[in-house]
């Protein structure tokens, strides 16, 4: 994150920001334009159900799936003619948030409409270590503003067919703040994004199912500074059928799709358009007493004629004990150059259509450890991977100055992650305990220069963890979480590191039912121990602050 507001991507097991693909209900949101998402402007609230898939996956989702794939989910639950939520959120830094939630059904109908509104303005202050001194200053040209809804629909059409639809609109106003290193900025910028979906799922018999879906995005960024006024704008149109099998042990699922996409930008000079078409199976076998499950996924896709390399994945999951489960899998995944790499031509920079898609071969293996123990509950993970990127897309000044994209850089990852669940009933007091860490090495292998090799990627740490504890007595709660991020790199040749922080949380929550009423209170306290810290930088991070929330259920 670039800071309180700004711009937040995520990256995974040495990967870069474009190399996790996320999805909302089947359909990738990665950008065509810059390859990611800013989850700055994805409200939470507006989620049902969040999944991570760690590893490579782009037999399955497609481009983009490297290092990980969030995948997110709307669905209307519960039988309840009508049900009505509203909550509110005050907080440090001129914070506000409100949010609304209602459901209905009325015979084979269920609509549900969620209403979000939020504005800060992050007017924190920080250390300016540039100055003499080292003054307090505050941060300026920070404030948020975000509106949005998503509305939701689920028809009954027969007693083997549903149909749903997704209305996702939103609209950002946010200024752009300099980092410590520059003057004051009043750079703005609007995001605008309109996502159409629609699915229908029909049920042949309970073993076989055909899914047809399709989406459209419309998404629009303006950016004003004194300087510069800069319009770009993308549209997506995404079709797909799925066929779903069970036969024995056996399940078989095959699908085709087809995307265009459509972009334009001041950057660009004009329209560009891409076609994609795909074809993708999935076959999974429980084997050996139903004790192993066996995975093997694929996809050829072809885009503007051209046929992207071959991508495919084997996948397997048993048990050797009771209290133990293995799991291993193997896989090739691709990115395809975004729109920006291609077509970019302003600014001293230009595109290079003769790029060659990313690619990456991905191993993993991990055990599972949990006994019982009754009455205690452990769970333990530990993980290890291994990952190739080749042609990694990199940005460089060519022999006459102008920076351009070449498929420079070869990079490997490697590491291991380590997880820990424990939990115990005291009497009436519930105890919860998670422990993650994960040592990760990111080292670039070759690129063009042949400079700087075996060195660690920039932003990229080698060692994280965190760990929380939750105590809950009835309906009353507090937990405390501990954060630790290690060293950062900040230039190749790593010669230059933001130091490692550490970073508390504290929370209790509070539940109170009022005969049909449910009241949800919380009270947060963010970085608890009041570090000083840079995730990006000179792009200063807020200092302790506070979060308090009330959310009604009737």
């Amino acid at each position: 994150t670039y800071g309180q507001g700004s711009l937040a991507t995520i990256s995974a097991r040495g990967t870069g920001a474009g190399h996790t693909a996320v999805l909302w209900n089947g359909f990738n949101l990665q950008s065509p334009m810059n390859g990611v998402l800013d989850f700055a402007l994805v409200p939470i609230a507006f989620m049902d159900e969040i999944n991570i898939l760690s590893g490579g996956s782009s037999a399955l989702y497609g481009s983009g799936a490297i290092g990980a794939t969030i995948d997110l989910q709307n669905r209307i639950e519960g039988n309840e003619k009508r049900t009505l939520q509203f909550g509110t959120t005050i907080g440090s830094y001129g914070l506000r948030a409100n949010q609304f939630k209602i459901t209905g059904q009325h015979k084979k109908v269920k609509a549900q409409l969620k209403l979000f509104n939020q504005w800060a303005s992050n007017d924190f202050p920080f250390v300016d270590a540039t100055a003499i001194g080292r003054p307090v200053v505050k941060q300026k040209n920070a404030a948020l503003k975000q509106f949005g809804f998503l509305q939701s629909n689920q028809i009954q059409l027969s007693n083997k067919s549903i149909w749903n639809t997704y209305i996702w609109f939103q609209s950002n106003e946010r200024a752009i703040p300099p980092s410590i290193t520059e003057s004051n900025s009043n750079a703005v910028q609007y995001d605008e994004v309109l996502r159409l979906a629609t699915d229908v799922v029909h049920y042949l018999n309970d073993k076989h199912t055909v899914k047809i879906r399709a989406a459209y995005f419309d998404e629009s960024i303006l950016f004003n500074s004194n300087t510069v006024d800069a319009l770009s704008r993308s549209k997506n149109f995404i079709a797909e059928a799925e066929d779903n099998i069970s036969f024995g042990k056996n399940q078989v699922n095959i699908g085709i799709q087809q995307q265009h996409t459509s972009a334009f930008s001041d950057g660009y000079g004009s329209d560009f358009q891409q076609n994609k078409s795909a074809i993708f199976l999935a076959w999974q076998r429980q084997a050996f007493a139903d004790h192993w499950k066996l995975a093997l996924k694929a996809r050829q896709t072809l885009v503007d004629g051209q046929w992207i390399p071959f991508t495919a994945s084997f996948g397997i999951l048993g048990k050797l004990h009771p209290a133990l489960q293995i799991q291993a899998s193997l896989s090739r995944n691709y990115k395809i150059p975004t729109f920006n790499d291609l077509f970019w031509a302003d600014g001293g920079a230009q595109g290079n259509p003769d790029l060659r898609p990313e690619s990456s071969f991905n191993q993993e293996a991990g055990l599972q450890f949990q006994p019982n123990l009754k009455p205690f509950k452990l769970t333990t993970k530990i993980t290890g991977f291994n990952s190739k990127v080749k042609d990694w897309i990199l940005w460089a000044p060519a022999d006459d100055g102008t920076w351009t994209p070449n498929n420079q850089r070869h990079v490997w990852s490697r590491g291991i992650e380590l997880s820990n669940q424990f939990s115990k009933q005291f009497g009436e007091w519930q105890t919860h305990f998670n422990l993650q860490y994960t040592y990760l090495k990111a080292t670039i292998e070759s690129n063009a220069s042949a400079t700087n090799l075996g060195t660690q990627l920039i932003y990229t740490p080698s060692h994280k963890g965190q760990y929380q504890l939750q105590v809950q007595r009835k309906k009353t709660a507090i937990y405390f979480l501990h954060a630790l991020t290690g060293q950062r790199f900040t230039s190749t040749d790593n010669s230059n590191a933001l130091a490692a922080f550490q970073l508390g949380q504290l929370g209790l929550s509070q539940s109170i039912a009022i005969k049909k009423i449910q009241l949800n209170l919380k009270l947060d306290v963010n970085n608890l121990w009041n570090t000083d810290y840079q995730v990006i930088a000179w792009r200063p991070m807020p200092p302790r602050h506070f979060r308090f929330s009330f959310r009604l259920n009737w």
